[in-house]
């Protein structure tokens, strides 16, 4: 039961992302699926996103219901490195490789305090502590700038996940585990520096190679 009650939390959750994301994608880039942007059209896509996109498979094929969702997705959230300044796009780096070197514990903050309520919170953090260690034999093999973009904003969800959280666990007399959810995010953060610390130059580098600058140009602009 606990186990449904997680699963129907985190759908609505990713029906809240993607009805925002495509609140703010410009109309040319919105997929076929999205319906006009009023209050009862905000809710059934909140409620209904699986449904609509499993009908648009049907409709017009896999490919380019799946294109029309990505073209939103990127056309709001993805870094145009030609919208700023060298030093803007190394910055934007920087902290993106500081995330990336701890991407389990960074991208996790938002679910866990839900997790709190279904499992035993020493096994939930064990997990994580586990996956990012886990992480360090990948992260200096490959970046991804759509996965570290969307990740900042999906981690948005902690200002939504802990204080819910922290509410429920205290109408339960659990005062501690919502003190722990509450605060989540700080410890989430040195718990991932702690156990899974990261070169971050590197990640960076290799964070503006993906944006198109070569070696030689990132030596320059850190100079």
């Amino acid at each position: 039961m606990n186990f449904i009650l997680f699963i129907i939390i985190i759908y609505f959750l990713l029906g809240l992302f993607r009805t925002t994301v495509f609140f703010f994608a410009p109309i040319t880039h919105q997929p076929i699926s999205v319906m006009n942007k009023e209050w009862g059209a905000i809710i059934i896509g909140i409620i209904f996103w699986l449904p609509i996109i499993i009908i648009q498979f049907f409709k017009i094929g896999f490919k380019r219901t799946s294109l029309g969702e990505l073209r939103a997705i990127k056309s709001v959230f993805i870094w145009n490195p030609h919208h700023y300044t060298d030093q803007e796009n190394l910055q934007w780096c920087w902290i993106r490789a500081i995330e990336w070197g701890i991407w389990p514990a960074f991208i996790t903050i938002p679910v866990v305090p839900v997790l709190f309520l279904f499992f035993t919170w020493w096994k939930v953090i064990c997990a994580i502590i586990i996956l990012t260690i886990l992480w360090a034999f990948v992260r200096y093999r490959f970046v991804n700038l759509t996965l570290a973009t969307l990740g900042v904003y999906f981690v948005f969800l902690k200002w939504i996940t802990c204080p819910v959280v922290a509410l429920l666990l205290v109408l339960k007399h659990e005062y501690v585990l919502a003190i722990l959810a509450l605060i989540w995010p700080l410890l989430a953060a040195n718990i991932g520096i702690f156990v899974g610390g990261s070169q971050i130059g590197i990640i960076q580098k290799m964070f503006m190679a993906e944006l198109g600058y070569e070696s030689k140009n990132t030596s320059q602009v850190q100079k």
